[in-house]
């Protein structure tokens, strides 16, 4: 009796979640028949959604509402015009769109009801905060469409802190900027500082999930801040949003799940690779030579020769390279096991190639595929497997909810990491938040307890769930605001600041596996300029 009772709570407990895929993959064949202009097969899929939950997400209904304008559904179309103007997502200027011209939509006799519903519901939206954010957005675009240079670089860093500063301050006055606070423009603004906020994103990201859940937001923006999340957090993005271009080669920054990533697009009103890729006229991907066959059309035929000229070169240093395949390379998990195997061999630090090794599998790769990483690469890959494999299966499920921006007692800190309750190998991507936990304690916080949480922080950095770089910059943070100096060297904070005891920083650096001050200042743009003696430079330029 207790089995059949058993067997029937699974069952019911199943029903939704059955009734919930089949739900997502019919609004998916919704939206690709609307990017066909098949609107009668639009409008019958459309319909049968409504059928079953009626429609409440915007753009969703803004597709139905088109397919019956296109049939010349009068009837439908005048009922889904009038849910569309009382949808929060609704914005007058969508009105000044030629398809209305067309439709004659002014012209017909309930036009002063539609015009009163949209006049209502922008004499609700918060005036002040839309205006607040219009400049703030203003600015963040004009300073990123200046030509590159450091001062433009650090004026951007500026302008990015205080927009940040004036959101908090704008969202704890008026609340979430949700469609129906703001409006749809408003809202895109906001999302706009809350992305260059490396420091605001987590939080606003959980915010923004909950707007989009009650159909408040955009889906299609949620879905870019939610990779850009996922690249803070050094795990692999669910969309592609998140890439660099230059001219017409494109390089993204490692995609989970490859093979899913158009319908993952289209369910969150992103068009499919291709058609994104001929729309903004890109020629070519520039990837390793294992995945012609997903990009064949875009594939450069001598990409391989750049790949085999940067690996053989000891000319090249390591972060060089490095930088080479983030900004061009395609990362499947083949391309991730080359970074993991050169870092191993050449670099400095090889807690990075562990991440890169153990990233393959939070990109898909399975234990029993084959692997071609050195063996010590390969032991710690087996020995995080279940977990990385677990982690992989919540990104992909979206069922990951612990979130490190959650806890905000820097005592249970190391409670909560050491007790394994959250994925410890992306411990290297919360150093922002590591940082913001030690400066809202910086009051009450002791040289002891900095201590303690350093010497254990060191111990992550020798199993490899830290970067020795990150490990330095973080301690030179603390050291610069009980001290007023850099210990390691490793941040400088600026000209003119002062190193504690300088004749022995090489020693320091070398005792964590540091390269030389002077080498670290040659490989990020700073070397010695010729007929300089060494040691003056450095007084000039510190």
């Amino acid at each position: 009796m207790k089995r059949l009772y058993l067997a029937l709570m699974l069952l019911l407990c199943a029903v939704p979640l059955f009734a919930q895929d089949d739900l997502d993959e019919k609004r998916i064949a919704a939206i690709e028949s609307y990017m066909s202009n098949d609107f009668q097969k639009t409008c019958s899929a459309y319909s049968a959604l409504d059928s079953i939950e009626p429609i409440a997400y915007y753009y969703d209904l803004w597709r139905y509402y088109v397919s019956c304008e296109m049939l010349y559904d009068s009837v439908k179309s005048k009922d889904l015009v009038f849910r569309l103007v009382k949808n929060c997502g609704f914005e007058r200027r969508s009105i000044n769109q030629q398809f209305f011209d067309d439709c004659k939509l002014r012209e017909r006799p309930y036009w002063p009801q539609l015009d009163s519903i949209i006049s209502l519901a922008e004499n609700k939206r918060c005036q002040p905060f839309i205006d607040s954010l219009a400049k703030m957005a203003e600015i963040d675009q004009a300073i990123r469409k200046e030509p590159w240079s450091e001062e433009r670089s650090r004026q951007m860093s500026m302008i990015d802190s205080t927009n940040t500063a004036k959101l908090q301050a704008l969202v704890a006055q008026y609340g979430f900027p949700t469609w129906e606070l703001v409006g749809r423009d408003a809202s895109y603004n906001a999302w706009l500082i809350a992305q260059h906020s490396w420091s605001y994103l987590p939080w606003y990201y959980e915010h923004y999930k909950d707007a989009v859940k009650n159909n408040n937001a955009d889906r299609h923006s949620l879905a870019y801040m939610e990779d850009r999340y996922m690249m803070q957090q050094g795990r692999p993005q669910l969309y592609g949003t998140q890439y660099s271009q230059r001219d017409t080669v494109v390089g993204f920054y490692p995609i989970a799940d490859i093979k899913n990533v158009d319908r993952r697009r289209l369910s969150v009103d992103i068009e499919q690779m291709d058609p994104f890729f001929k729309k903004y006229g890109i020629d070519s991907i520039a990837i390793l030579p294992y995945y012609l066959d997903y990009v064949s059309n875009y594939y450069v035929n001598n990409t391989n020769m750049y790949i085999s000229n940067v690996a053989s070169s000891r000319d090249d240093t390591v972060i060089n390279v490095t930088y080479y395949f983030d900004e061009m390379i395609y990362p499947f998990p083949r391309d991730l096991e080359f970074l993991a195997t050169y870092w191993y061999k050449y670099g400095l630090d090889k807690s990075i190639a562990a991440n890169e090794a153990k990233k393959m599998v939070l990109c898909g790769k399975r234990l029993d595929e084959e692997w071609h990483l050195p063996q010590a690469l390969m032991d710690s890959v087996r020995a995080n497997y279940d977990e990385l494999r677990a982690d992989y299966e919540r990104m992909i499920a979206k069922d990951d909810d612990l979130m490190l921006n959650s806890i905000t007692s820097f005592d249970t800190l190391v409670k909560v990491l050491d007790g394994g309750s959250y994925p410890r190998y992306t411990i290297d991507a919360w150093n922002g938040h590591i940082k913001e936990l030690i400066s809202d304690k910086s009051e009450t916080l002791t040289k002891n307890d900095y201590e303690v949480f350093f010497e254990w922080l060191f111990k992550q950095v020798e199993v490899g769930n830290y970067h020795l770089f990150d490990y330095a910059e973080l301690y030179d943070e603390v050291y610069y605001r009980l001290y007023r100096k850099s210990y390691f060297g490793q941040k400088l904070f600026g000209r003119r600041v002062a190193i504690f005891d300088l004749p022995n920083v090489d020693q320091r650096r070398s005792s964590i596996h540091l390269p030389p001050l002077r080498t670290w200042l040659e490989l990020n743009g700073k070397p010695c300029p010729k007929g300089y003696d060494w040691d003056g430079y450095l007084k000039e330029y510190l």
